[in-house]
């Protein structure tokens, strides 16, 4: 007779594996699908207007880089700053009663990342254009 644990650990095993969070590669509108990388006209070409965006904000980073360079016993000192700013946007799209409200963040006008902030409610509107036009 083999001993419990040989079944259980398999078991445990398979279970951890399927319980570790992993970010969502894709988002889906119907029969469409929104992978990251992806700009925001081609989300609206395959899923249509998002029911509200939040976010809209400007960042600022700047990162400043100097260097000393010695020459006959004098030191120069040069150094360079560098600014980059970025716009973020989050799109909000609301797959209804049985599913959630998906938040798609851009940055730059690139899909980034998907979260779940809350359940979604009514019917569903995470259709595609192509499904909404029929």
């Amino acid at each position: 007779m083999k001993p419990v644990y040989f079944s259980i650990v398999p078991m445990l095993c398979i279970a951890m594996l399927l319980s570790i969070p992993s970010d969502s590669l894709a988002f889906r509108c119907g029969e469409e699908i929104v992978t990251r990388g992806e700009s925001t006209a081609a989300v609206l070409y395959k899923c249509g207007e998002p029911e509200y965006i939040t976010g809209k904000k400007k960042e600022t980073k700047g990162t400043f880089a100097s260097g000393t360079e010695y020459k006959r016993s004098t030191s120069y000192t040069t150094g360079g700053y560098q600014q980059e700013e970025t716009t973020t946007e989050i799109w909000h799209y609301n797959c209804g009663e049985n599913d959630f409200v998906y938040a798609l963040t851009f940055e730059d006008g690139v899909f980034v990342k998907e979260e779940t902030p809350t359940r979604g409610y009514g019917r569903n509107k995470c259709i595609s254009v192509k499904e909404r036009s029929r």
